[in-house]
């Protein structure tokens, strides 16, 4: 089953006929799919509190600079062993 089977399936999201080509579907998130949405984010900022909380703004610029670095590095490793 897809993805968006699924979303479809738990009433998230609903596929509606196209105008003009009843061939193609156009995908519309649900109002049960918008407040799935909205509490995600709320858990997201909620999460974000909780491991990010204790670092100052410019600690968690410094944070977001040093994981770009380690990501740059992986991938240039990633490209040697290729």
């Amino acid at each position: 089953m897809t993805m968006v089977n699924q979303l479809e399936a738990a009433g998230l999201v609903e596929r509606r006929a196209g105008q003009g080509d009843a061939r193609t579907k156009k995908m519309f998130v649900t109002e049960l799919g918008s407040r799935a949405i909205f509490e995600a984010h709320k858990a997201n900022a909620v999460n974000e509190e909780l491991i990010f909380g204790c670092l100052s703004e410019p600690e968690k610029v410094q944070l977001g600079q040093l994981l770009e670095k380690i990501i740059a590095h992986i991938d240039n490793q990633k490209g040697r062993m290729s």
